[in-house]
C-alpha cells in the first residue's frame, strides 16, 4: 500500500479510491480512508454553512470541520512538520475521497464569516480559515488539490482591516472623551468593560493580520494605522472598493492646490492650475486657519471671556488706535530695537501677519489690513477680572477677605468644569 501511495502521479479521485479498496484489505484502513458518515456530515455542513444563525454555533460547526479534515490529528505532537509532510502519503487518499470538504466548505466558511459581527469567536474563526492559506500541512493539501484561498482570504482580511481601524477610531475616541472629563480623572474610573473587550478584539486580530503581511506579502498592518485627524471614514466600503479602470485616480484632497502667496497679507492665491485642481476635486484648502487672520480684539468672545467687557474693551481699541502714542508704538512693533520688543510684548500683531508662519487662503473679498493693537482684552478674562477682585477685598479688609474668597471660587470652578463635561 505504501508503495502505491508513494508513486501518487496526480491521478483521478475515483481511481485513487479503487486503489484504496483493491489494495488496503484491512477493514480499519478503509474506515480511516472512508468513513461512512462522511457524506452525512458533508451534507449537514453544507447546509448549516449558509443557515446558520449566530456565531457561537458557526463556531461549533467550523471546529467540527477543523477536527474532520485534518487526518493528521492523529500523529504524535512531538513529532516535526517535516516528518509530519513526509509521510502525506498515508492521509492523502483520505483528502482526494474528501475534496469537497476543502474545496466548497472552505470557501463557505471564509465567505459566511464576513457576514458577522468581529468579536472574539469570530476572531477565532478567522484565523482558523485564513491560516490555511499559509500554515502547514493545510497549504501542501490544498497544493496538491489545486485549490488556492488566497483571493478569499485576501478579501476576508481587507474586511476585517477595515472594521478594525473603525474599531480603533473608536476606542481613541472614548479614551480621549475620558481623558476630557474631570470626575473620570479626579476619581480615577477605570475603563469600561466593552472598551477592555474591544481592546483584546484588537490586539488579537492585529496580531493575526502581522501573521497575514508577514506570510502573504500583503499590508494590512498599515491599512489599520489610525490617522490623526479626527474626521475619518470608518466604512469598509470605502476601504475594499475598487476604482473602475478608466477612473482616474484622484490624488489626496487635504493637499492644497497649486497657490502664490502674497507677501504683503501672507495670504494665498490660486493659480490657473490651482483652480482646475480645485474645479476636478482633486486638491482643497484648509479653511481652518481663517480665523487666525481674524483680529483677535475683534473676534467672538471665548468662553473664558466676560462678553459684555469685550465689547466695551473692542471699542475702547478702536478709540485708542487712532492716537498719536499708540500708532506710534504699532510703527515700532516690526522694528528690531527695545521700543520694538516693547511693543511685541504690549500689542497684538497686525492683522493679516505675513511672518505668521501660518498660511490661509483668500476667504473674504475685502480684508482690512489691522495695525498692531494694544492687548487690552485681557482684562476681559475671567481669571484676571477674579485677580483683580481679590486683590481689592485684599486691599480693602485684610487677608482674612480671601479664605471665603478661594473657597467660593474653588467650588465655582469644580461645577464649572463638570457642566461643561456634562
Amino acid at each position: 500500500m505504501k508503495t502505491i501511495l508513494d508513486a501518487d502521479d496526480g491521478l483521478s479521485n475515483e481511481l485513487w479510491v479503487e486503489i484504496c479498496q483493491q489494495a488496503d484489505s484491512s477493514p480499519q484502513n478503509s474506515l480511516h480512508c472512508r468513513p461512512p458518515f462522511s457524506s452525512h456530515l458533508y451534507t449537514f455542513l453544507h447546509t448549516f454553512f449558509e443557515q446558520c444563525p449566530s456565531m457561537s454555533l458557526f463556531k461549533d460547526l467550523v471546529q467540527c470541520w477543523t477536527t474532520f479534515c485534518r487526518p493528521w490529528r492523529y500523529v504524535d505532537s512531538s513529532v516535526p512538520l517535516t516528518d509530519i509532510l513526509s509521510t502525506r502519503g498515508s492521509w492523502m487518499p483520505f483528502v482526494r475521497v474528501h475534496e469537497k470538504f476543502y474545496r466548497i466548505l472552505l470557501g463557505k466558511i471564509l465567505r459566511r464569516v464576513a457576514m458577522f459581527d468581529l468579536t472574539a469567536d469570530s476572531a477565532r474563526v478567522i484565523r482558523v480559515a485564513v491560516e490555511c492559506s499559509w500554515k502547514e500541512p493545510m497549504v501542501t493539501l490544498l497544493r496538491e488539490l489545486g485549490v488556492n484561498p488566497r483571493p478569499h482570504t485576501r478579501q476576508l482580511l481587507e474586511t476585517v482591516a477595515a472594521n478594525i481601524r473603525c474599531m480603533k477610531t473608536s476606542v481613541a475616541a472614548a479614551r480621549q472623551e475620558k481623558k476630557q472629563s474631570f470626575w473620570d480623572t479626579l476619581l480615577g474610573v477605570p475603563e469600561s468593560p466593552s472598551i477592555r473587550e474591544k481592546c483584546d478584539l484588537i490586539n488579537s486580530v492585529e496580531g493575526l493580520l502581522v501573521d497575514a503581511d508577514a506570510n502573504m506579502g500583503t499590508h494590512f498592518v498599515a491599512q489599520t494605522a489610525v490617522s490623526s485627524d479626527p474626521i475619518i471614514g470608518c466604512s469598509a466600503a470605502n476601504i475594499t472598493h475598487t476604482p473602475v479602470l478608466s477612473e482616474t485616480p484622484k490624488r489626496a484632497p487635504r493637499q492644497p492646490p497649486d497657490h502664490v502667496k502674497d507677501p504683503v497679507t501672507g495670504l494665498m492665491y490660486l493659480t490657473e492650475l490651482g483652480r482646475r485642481q480645485v474645479w476636478s476635486g482633486e486638491r482643497r484648502f484648509d479653511f481652518s486657519t481663517c480665523s487666525q487672520f481674524i483680529p483677535h480684539w475683534k473676534s467672538v468672545p471665548r468662553p473664558y471671556e466676560f462678553p459684555p467687557l469685550v465689547l466695551l474693551l473692542a471699542k475702547i481699541n478702536e478709540y485708542l488706535n487712532q492716537t498719536t502714542v499708540v500708532q506710534a508704538i504699532a510703527e515700532e512693533y516690526s522694528k528690531d530695537s527695545v521700543l520694538g520688543a516693547i511693543a511685541r510684548t504690549v500689542m497684538d500683531p497686525p492683522c493679516p501677519n505675513p511672518t505668521s508662519p501660518v498660511s490661509s487662503p483668500v476667504f473674504s473679498k475685502t480684508l482690512k489690513v489691522t495695525p498692531p493693537v494694544l492687548r487690552i482684552r485681557v482684562l476681559a478674562n475671567y481669571g484676571v477680572l477674579l485677580s483683580i477682585f481679590v486683590i481689592f477685598l485684599f486691599a480693602r479688609y485684610g487677608v482674612w477677605a480671601l479664605i471665603p474668597v478661594l473657597l467660593v471660587s474653588l467650588i465655582c470652578a469644580i461645577f464649572c468644569l463638570a457642566a461643561e463635561d456634562l
